[in-house]
């Protein structure tokens, strides 16, 4: 891509050079060294002497080495490049959505942790306040309780059934029709509903 350099050129004295640590490795290699330097990224478009405004952003590893003429002293140095773009462009993506998972991790993690602190102020706030929260999920026909409720039903941890058959037992018989009633209704009109009970304990 863009022109050739003009003869006055001096990749010695190139500012992108300079900072790229190339002007260095070319010095080295005329004092005899072949000089790899580690790959580098450059915008083409900052090399003003070759005029490559339209050029993408490249990454490229150098290699410099002597030429030497029939008396053994350095006359030139070559310079081979080698194009990493498409290898470092992979990377740089790789190692961002890395960063990516990692911090949704982190975010999971974080959201985890407040879930459990308010599940525990919750459970907390129910005990002291001896009230419970429960769940009837109708298509499995299984019921679940806060971990207090068995104890405010006088029951020992572990013994409720966790069916709906067995929540409507511990109804006092007498209230039983009318709470039938109620969740019927509800579940017919999907309107809340609120009841008072008795329960046996």
């Amino acid at each position: 891509f863009g022109r050739e350099p003009p003869p006055d050129y001096d990749v010695l004295h190139d500012g992108v050079a300079v900072r790229s640590g190339l002007a260095d490795a070319v010095a080295r290699a005329f004092s005899g060294e072949h000089v790899q330097t580690p790959a580098l990224w450059y915008e083409p478009k900052d090399l003003a002497h070759i005029g490559a405004d339209d050029a993408r952003r490249m990454a490229i590893a150098c290699s410099s080495f002597p030429l030497r003429n029939a008396h053994g002293a350095v006359a030139y140095v070559a310079v081979a490049f080698r194009d990493l773009t498409a290898e470092l462009t992979a990377r740089e993506q790789a190692e961002a959505e890395l960063l990516r998972l990692q911090a949704a991790l982190e975010e999971k993690d974080r959201l985890a942790a407040a879930l459990r602190a308010s599940e525990e102020l919750q459970r907390s706030t129910l005990e002291a306040a001896e009230v419970g929260t429960w769940e009837w999920n109708i298509s499995t026909n299984s019921v679940r309780w806060s971990s207090n409720i068995e104890r405010i039903f006088g029951l020992a941890k572990g013994t409720f059934a966790g069916t709906y058959a067995a929540w409507l037992a511990l109804v006092h018989p007498d209230d039983r029709p009318g709470i039938q009633a109620k969740i019927s209704a509800s579940l017919t009109t999907f309107a809340p509903y609120e009841a008072e009970f008795r329960y046996l304990r």
